[in-house]
């Protein structure tokens, strides 16, 4: 009876590492695709406060917070979905504490398209009719990783890294 099970769970971890990973060329295609058709979505996975007052006094001392699954942004190529936390000095706070974090919907916007010197997409967006967002600059890497940096007109800048999935 071990015997059979020891057998069963080798072949079982045998086949598990046989099995393919999804190709990085087809990845990297369909990133590109939905980057160039503007239907993808950035998952955000860490955030990272921007307080240069603690930076210039100890530039190791800046703090990573590691975020739960649901925070994005949505972008399609007719709205603009944001839904972020907020870490961070706000200069003007708003009167409902509901309203907290970077949340809005944006149909009004531009997008500007580029490379980096690294070949990384860079994607600026800037929304027209959100009156919390100035601009959100994107950088994504072939393989999906991402930073977003966002500037705010009532609160200081804030990054965030994530990856890049196309939906």
């Amino acid at each position: 009876m071990q015997r059979n099970l020891i057998i069963t769970l080798v072949l079982a971890i045998v086949f598990s590492c046989c099995s393919t990973p999804k190709n990085t060329a087809v990845v990297s295609a369909e990133l590109k695709n939905a980057l160039n058709n503007r239907t993808f979505t950035f998952e955000a996975q860490q955030v990272v406060p921007r307080d240069y007052r603690i930076s210039q006094l100890f530039p190791n001392a800046g703090q990573i917070y590691h975020l739960n699954a649901g925070y994005e942004v949505k972008v399609r190529p007719d709205t603009l979905d944001v839904h972020l936390p907020f870490f961070g000095r706000a200069y003007q706070a708003p009167m409902d504490p509901t309203k907290g974090g970077i949340k809005f919907t944006s149909t009004d916007f531009d997008i500007k398209a580029g490379k980096d010197r690294k070949g990384n997409t860079e994607l600026t967006f800037l929304p027209r009719d959100s009156r919390e967002v100035q601009q959100m600059f994107l950088t994504v890497s072939a393989s999906g990783y991402a930073t977003l940096n966002i500037i705010s007109y009532q609160k200081e800048t804030i990054n965030f890294y994530g990856i890049v999935q196309p939906k």
